[in-house]
Order: C-alpha cells, then sequence, then structure tokens
C-alpha cells in the first residue's frame, strides 16, 4: 500500500511452521501422559485430589503465561528496540547498510523479486513504467525530490519511482536524504558516487555529470522490471500520469527502438563537433538533429535502450563539456543526444512541460492552460478533491517567476511578487521551524502586474507555490509534531532587491 503521509510502525514476524511428523508424535505424547494424570486425579483420594487440583491450577498459569510471552513476540504491533538501528524515517534501514550498500531497500521499497518473475506479471499493463529522478545530496535537492515525490503519489502514479541520490558525504546526509513523507513500497532510494568533474575553469562545479553516471551504474546494477525508465530532473512536478506504453495510453508509445522525449531547443550544436562517427550518426544532419534528438527530460525509453546507450553517454559527456563549457549547462544534454544517434535512437518529441511563461511557441501548450483554479491550498484538501491532474506531465520550475514593474525589484513590498527555486531556505523540508511560502495572488490586479498580457507568470506562480507549499505541509504534518499548524509566511525576492543580498524574509520582518 502506498502512504502520504504516514509511517511504517509494525514489522510482521514470519511464523515457522513445525515438521509435522516429530510435532504430530510430540502432541500424541503428551495427550496420553496428561490422561493417565488425569486418571490418577479422579481415582485417588482426597488429599491426592487436591493437591492434583493445585498442580492443575499452576500448570494453567504457566500455560497462560506462556501464551501471551509467544503472543507478544509474535505480533507486529508490540514493539522491540533494535540497537543497531538509526532512527530514519521510523527505524527503516540500518547503519551497516547506509555505510555499505548502494542500492538501498528499506521498508519503503518493494521485497526483491526477481525481474524475470515481475515482468510477465505489469507486462502491457498501467505498472510496467518506472519514474527517475536524478538528484545530489543536499537539503536543497531534498526538498525539491519531496515535492516530486509528492506530485507522484498525489496522482496514484502506477508503476515503481527511484530517486537516485549523488555525492553524500557522511552518514548524515544519506540519512537527511531518506527522510520522506511519502512511504511505499514502490518508492526506492538509490546512493551513488559524485561524478562532477574536477573545475578547470572556475565558476560553479558541473554537477550534471551526476546524471550520465549514475543513470549507467542504476540501469547496469539493479534488476529493473520496468520496460519504460522516465528520467526527469529534481525541480520538476509530475502533473499528469506518465502512459506512454500502454495501449489505452498515449497515441506515441515508448518501444524498443522507439523512445519518446520532451522537445527542448539544444538543437543541431552537436551535429559539427563529430565526436560520433558510427554511420548512423553521420547520417544526422541538422534537420534531423533538430526533428529527432533536439530532446531533454522527461526521456522514456526502453530499459533495453537505456542499457544500449548509457555507456556511449557517459564516455561522450567529458568532450561535449569541452565543446560546451560553462557557464553553459547543457554539455551532459548534448552527450546524451549524440550517445542516442550513436545507437540509431531517434526520439518522438512531444510537447507535455511548461517551464517558461514567456516561450510563446516553443511551448506550445500554455495556449491551452485553465484558469478556473480549485483551493489547492493545503487547508482546502478533500478526498474529493483530488488536485493536480493537468494538460502536461510536467511542471519544470527553472526559471524566475515574477509580478511587478521588473524582475530584480518585484515583490511584496511593492506590489509585486517573486519566486526562483534557488531562493528558498535550504533546510525548508526538514526544518520544523521554518513555515511554507506566501502564496500568490491570481485576481486581476495580479494579472495586471504581470509583464506576460496572458498572464502566464500568475498562472505559473499559482500552481508551482501551492505545490510545494502542499508537499511541504505533507512532510511537515506528519514530523513536526500534533502542534503543528500550516503559517504561509515566508516571502522570497531577487537578490538585486536588497543591499544585503538576502533572497528570502518572513512577514514577521516587515
Amino acid at each position: 500500500m502506498d502512504r502520504i503521509g504516514a509511517s511504517a510502525h509494525g514489522r510482521r514476524v514470519a511464523s515457522k511452521k513445525l515438521s509435522s511428523s516429530p510435532y504430530k508424535a510430540a502432541k500424541v505424547k503428551r495427550k496420553s501422559a496428561a490422561l493417565s494424570f488425569l486418571d490418577r486425579c479422579t481415582t485417588d483420594k482426597n488429599n491426592t485430589r487436591i493437591a492434583c487440583a493445585m498442580a492443575l491450577i499452576i500448570l494453567l498459569i504457566i500455560s497462560l503465561s506462556f501464551m501471551v510471552y509467544v503472543d507478544n513476540r509474535s505480533h507486529s504491533h508490540i514493539p522491540r528496540p533494535s540497537a543497531n538501528r538509526v532512527a530514519v524515517n521510523i527505524d527503516l534501514i540500518s547503519v551497516q547498510e547506509l555505510n555499505h550498500t548502494d542500492y538501498i531497500n528499506t521498508a519503503r521499497t518493494r521485497n526483491n523479486i526477481a525481474s524475470e518473475v515481475l515482468r510477465p506479471l505489469i507486462a502491457n499493463t498501467k505498472h510496467d513504467v518506472h519514474v527517475v529522478i536524478s538528484t545530489g545530496c543536499s537539503e536543497y535537492q531534498n526538498w525539491q525530490s519531496e515535492v516530486v515525490l509528492y506530485s507522484w503519489a498525489r496522482l496514484k502514479h502506477p508503476g515503481q519511482i527511484t530517486r537516485i541520490v549523488s555525492g553524500c558525504k557522511n552518514l548524515e546526509q544519506r540519512k537527511a536524504a531518506l527522510n520522506t513523507a511519502i512511504i511505499s513500497e514502490r518508492v526506492h532510494l538509490f546512493f551513488t558516487d559524485d561524478y562532477t568533474p574536477p573545475n578547470k575553469g572556475g565558476g560553479h562545479a558541473f554537477h550534471y555529470f551526476n546524471k550520465p553516471y549514475s543513470m549507467r551504474k542504476f540501469v547496469t546494477e539493479v534488476d529493473i522490471a520496468e520496460s519504460v525508465l522516465v528520467l526527469i530532473d529534481p525541480d520538476m512536478i509530475i502533473t499528469k500520469v506518465f502512459d506512454y506504453h500502454s495501449a489505452a495510453g498515449e497515441d506515441l508509445q515508448v518501444r524498443r527502438g522507439h523512445p519518446v522525449s520532451q522537445r527542448y531547443g539544444i538543437g543541431a550544436k552537436w551535429v559539427p563537433w563529430k565526436l560520433c562517427t558510427t554511420p548512423s550518426c553521420l547520417k544526422v544532419d541538422d534537420s534531423v538533429a533538430w526533428k529527432h534528438y533536439s530532446v531533454g527530460p522527461p526521456y522514456m525509453m526502453h530499459i533495453e535502450d537505456w542499457r544500449l546507450m548509457v555507456n556511449e553517454w557517459v564516455q561522450y559527456s567529458p568532450a561535449a563539456l569541452e565543446h560546451d563549457p560553462p557557464p553553459s549547462i547543457l554539455a551532459e544534454m548534448y552527450s546524451f543526444s549524440i550517445a542516442c544517434a550513436h545507437h540509431d535512437l531517434p526520439h518522438e518529441i512531444v510537447d507535455t512541460m511548461l517551464s517558461d511563461p514567456d516561450a510563446g511557441g516553443s511551448e506550445p501548450q500554455w495556449k491551452d492552460i485553465e484558469w478556473s483554479f480549485r483551493q489547492q491550498s493545503f487547508l482546502h484538501q478533500s478526498e474529493q478533491d483530488k488536485l493536480d491532474a493537468l494538460h502536461v506531465h510536467i511542471l519544470h520550475y527553472c526559471h524566475g517567476y515574477w509580478l511587478g514593474d521588473e524582475r530584480n525589484t518585484g515583490h511584496m513590498l511593492n506590489y509585486g511578487f517573486n519566486f526562483h527555486k534557488g531562493h528558498l531556505p535550504k533546510d525548508l523540508l526538514h526544518n520544523c521551524d521554518r513555515g511554507l511560502l506566501v502564496e500568490p495572488p491570481t485576481n486581476e490586479y495580479a494579472r495586471a502586474r504581470d509583464s506576460n498580457k496572458k498572464g502566464n507568470h500568475v498562472w505559473m506562480l499559482y500552481q508551482v507555490i501551492t505545490r510545494i507549499n502542499n508537499a511541504l505541509a505533507n512532510y511537515k504534518q506528519l514530523y513536526c509534531g500534533p502542534d503543528w499548524i500550516p503559517t504561509y509566511d515566508i516571502v522570497l525576492r531577487q537578490p538585486e532587491a536588497d543591499h544585503t543580498n538576502k533572497m528570502h524574509y518572513y512577514l514577521s520582518d516587515l
């Protein structure tokens, strides 16, 4: 069973079957002795009968005590202390496992059932899909991952989901990554090393190599039963079930040799680099590159295609970084396209993501956004009000969203609003003293302050912030004690708007 905001207190204890023949012999022997004892008690004198009665009472007390002891030992509602356990999500995993195991099977994950057993059971069903999130091991990535997991759970998404966690430096960081409110047998964590290359030119480290290197480790070392893997980024919110693998699903279907991915504007920059010289690469010109390889997450491919191309994805990444160094952040996207061309894996391209409110024709789904907002805040959720499903699969909040005269100064103090993922308090998830984000207005006054005449910033601000708040509130309601109540008091702004470069403050600061 999947749980949102649930805990796994109990443990099942398997009962051992007794061997039937020795058990029967022992039972007959005990029965004969008991009948002989009862016969003597009913035929002997009064004193003997009194002694027998006392003995029977004592035997009865001993038997009842033993039954209670066995019951307490064998039932999962009686907790037992474990000296080698750490307090991670209610005692789910041992220190030894955290220190020495890369692939972590906790109580949240399914049992270790071989893929050859599972695959026939899920083939051609909605469950034949596995969503993968490639993340780092920071508090910044922890809150984003919680939002992804929550969005997946709220949709009751079929299949499995794995968070790949790269670069944890110590046990405490691994414990923090494990600390989530989305507890399910279908939720997995997979820990890898940090594959960030040496920083030659200064500036920000290029952490994006963790994606190809950790995916190679994941698909080659883990026994995956699902035939379709969907790779997404941590700053993405799932807003529609991925159904590119079943006959009743989307028009475009993922199958072996036929991947489907989201359109990105990376284009054909990599073609003249000539890093790949296979026949399938050499036939890719600019037109083919734009039509079939200008893609990004969500990447949706058959598991065998992932296993086919991951070595080349890793192999081409360093050279792609040489050709497209920072401050660009696209090298691993180019190397992904090159690796797919290497193996003649042209992608069918879909437009099923919203990210940039000012994208225009490059994100055509903006024309179909709905404005009939429901009350989606945490306080107004109900079983009848299942929020989140949209006409696109992903909201990608990789841009800044704002209202006001201009982005750098627009915030609440001058009748504006501002959001950027990098401006949230990094410990927003695990720090119970942190509240929630102030939610944006959606009325005509807000739209009048939107630089986009269609109000796309208003729409994106509302969709992203309310969904982040819902995920945070779900976590805090579970872990922050019975007295926790939602407090909407965190306001974001651009650092340029503050002489101390402060990027967030609280309503109480005003």
